[in-house]
C-alpha cells in the first residue's frame, strides 16, 4: 500500500533517531591539527604537508537533536524505582513547533597536500544523510488532554518532513594571499540516493459529539529512491553508486580568515550552498481533503508500546481510508541546509588560544543559531586538546571536548560538542554530536603552532 510504504520510510528515517538540527561543530573549529576541519572552513591549511584518510574510518560523524523533550520529560521514576511514561510532562515541555533531526556522515576517501607555500589542496568522497521532522505540540495535547474541548470544532495540524541521503565528491583549495588573509573554497559534486520531501502536509481533525476524530488531509509528497529502500534486500554498496549519478547536484563552500593583530584572528565561512535535482525513480503522492477521510476512535499508548503490531494495524487502517494518488516520473529539486560560521580567536602564551564561534543554519526556511566558547592547547607536535561550552535553541548543557593524538604516521582523534555533558546530564540532553577517525599525516610544521590561526581561520 502507498500509505504504508511512506510511513515505513518516515519511521525508519526519523523515529529510529528520536531518542536523540543538522551539523554544527564548535569544538572542531579550533583544532587545526585535524584535517577534517575543512568540512566547516574551506580556508583551512593543516599543519601537515600531506594527509591521507583511512578509507571508511578517517571521519565518522553523527549528530542527534530533539528540540521538544529529553528523556526525563518522557519518563518519571517512582519510589519503587520503576519508570512510568509521563505524557503530561512531555506535553508541557513541547513548543508550538518542535524538531527531530539526525545527521550522519562518513568519509569513504579523503586526502590533502600542499602544492606550494601558498596553496593547499584537499579532496573527499563522503556519504551523508539528514532526516528532519517538524511537528506541532497539538498532536501530543490530543493524546494527553483528549479532544473533549474540541467537540464540534476543527483543529488544523501541519507537519513537515525531509529525508535525504547522498554521496558528496568534493575538491577544495585554500590560498594564502598574504600573511594576514587566507581564502578558500570547495566545489562539490552531489549524487542523490534517497529523498522524501513534504511539499505540503496539512491535516484537519474534527471532533464529533461521541469524541471520535475524523481526519482529512491535504498532502503533497515528493520522493526519489523510495522503491529501493522499501525492499527487504535494500543496501548501498560502492558497486551501486553509478545508478545514483542520475540524481545530480552541485554545492560550494566558501571561507576567508583575516589576522587582525598578532593575537586576534577572525574568520567566516558559508557551507553547503547548493542543491540536488532528483530524476531517478521519482514518485509523487497527493491527497485531497475532498476525497479522503479517516475516522479514528482512539489509540492506547501503553498498548502501542507493548504491542509491535499495533502500529502496523494503524498503518493498514490509514492505507484503507486515505486515497493517495501516485504519479511516477518527472523531476524536482531540493536545497541543502546552508550553514554559516563566524569566529574570533585570541592567541595565548604556550601554544594556547580561546575563541568564540557563532553558528547559524537555514533548514527549510527556518534559521537556527548557536554560540560556542572554545579553549585549545597544543602540547608539542603529538597532542592537541580542546574544551568547549556551547548553546543553541533549548539546549544549554553542552560541555564538549576534543583530542588529536599523533603517533607517526597515524593520527587518532575524537571531537564532540557534548562529550562531557552527555555523561553528566544523560537524561536531560537534547543534542549530541561526535566525530572521530584515523588519518595518516606527514611532515608536521612546527612553525605554524606559534600562530595556529593565521592559516586556519
Amino acid at each position: 500500500m502507498i500509505v504504508k510504504k511512506i510511513l515505513t520510510i518516515l519511521i525508519g528515517l526519523v523515529f529510529v533517531h528520536c531518542a536523540t538540527q543538522a551539523q554544527q561543530e564548535f569544538t572542531l573549529r579550533m583544532m587545526q591539527t585535524i584535517p577534517q576541519s575543512v568540512h566547516n572552513n574551506p580556508a583551512l591549511v593543516p599543519q601537515f604537508d600531506s594527509y591521507v584518510g583511512l578509507p571508511g574510518i578517517s571521519s565518522i560523524y553523527t549528530s542527534e537533536y530533539n528540540s521538544g523533550f529529553s528523556y526525563n520529560d518522557l519518563f518519571t521514576r517512582r519510589e519503587d524505582d520503576s519508570l512510568v511514561l509521563n505524557l503530561e510532562s512531555l506535553n508541557n515541555k513541547l513548543k508550538s513547533r518542535n524538531y527531530l533531526i539526525n545527521e550522519q556522515e562518513v568519509d569513504l576517501l579523503s586526502f590533502g597536500f600542499r602544492i606550494n607555500p601558498r596553496m593547499y589542496l584537499n579532496f573527499n568522497f563522503t556519504a551523508r544523510d539528514l532526516a528532519y521532522l517538524e511537528y506541532p505540540d497539538d498532536i501530543m495535547a490530543l493524546f494527553v488532554d483528549g479532544n473533549s474541548e474540541f467537540i464540534g470544532q476543527t483543529m488544523d495540524l501541519k507537519l513537515n518532513f525531509d529525508g535525504i541521503g547522498y554521496f558528496e565528491t568534493a575538491l577544495g583549495l585554500s590560498y594564502k594571499i598574504n600573511n594576514r588573509l587566507v581564502v578558500g573554497g570547495r566545489f562539490k559534486y552531489l549524487s542523490g540516493v534517497l529523498n522524501v520531501q513534504t511539499k505540503q502536509a496539512e491535516f484537519s481533525l474534527f471532533t464529533d459529539e461521541f469524541y471520535e476524530l475524523t481526519v482529512s488531509g491535504d498532502v503533497d509528497i515528493k520522493t526519489s529512491g523510495i522503491e529501493e529502500m522499501s525492499n527487504d534486500d535494500f543496501e548501498i554498496g560502492l558497486s551501486d553508486i553509478n545508478k545514483y549519478f542520475k540524481n545530480n547536484g552541485f554545492a560550494i563552500d566558501i571561507g576567508a580568515t583575516y589576522k587582525v593583530t598578532d593575537k586576534i584572528t577572525i574568520g567566516a565561512s558559508l557551507v553547503d550552498i547548493g542543491s540536488i535535482k532528483w530524476k531517478n525513480n521519482v514518485s509523487s503522492y497527493n491527497l485531497e481533503k475532498d476525497v479522503s477521510e479517516f475516522t479514528w476512535q482512539g489509540l492506547d499508548i501503553q498498548k502501542l508500546i507493548r504491542d509491535e503490531n499495533e502500529l502496523e494495524d494503524l498503518q493498514d487502517s490509514l492505507g484503507n481510508s486515505f486515497d493517495f494518488t501516485e504519479t511516477k516520473g518527472g523531476s524536482y529539486k531540493t536545497m541543502l541546509p546552508i550553514r554559516s560560521y563566524l569566529s574570533g580567536t585570541y592567541q595565548l602564551p604556550r601554544n594556547a588560544e580561546v575563541g568564540l564561534v557563532l553558528f547559524s543554519e537555514k533548514l527549510d526556511n527556518v534559521i537556527n543559531a548557536g554560540l560556542g566558547v572554545v579553549a585549545n592547547k597544543q602540547f608539542g607536535k603529538h597532542l592537541d586538546l580542546s574544551l568547549s561550552y556551547s548553546f543553541r535553541k533549548n539546549t544549554y548543557n553542552n560541555l564538549g571536548a576534543g583530542f588529536s593524538l599523533r603517533l607517526p604516521p597515524f593520527q587518532l582523534y575524537a571531537v564532540s560538542d557534548n562529550i562531557i555533558g552527555a555523561p553528566l546530564y544523560t537524561n536531560d540532553i537534547k543534542y549530541l554530536n561526535l566525530r572521530f577517525g584515523i588519518n595518516l599525516v606527514f611532515d608536521w610544521h612546527k612553525s605554524q603552532v606559534a600562530l595556529p590561526n593565521s592559516l586556519s581561520y
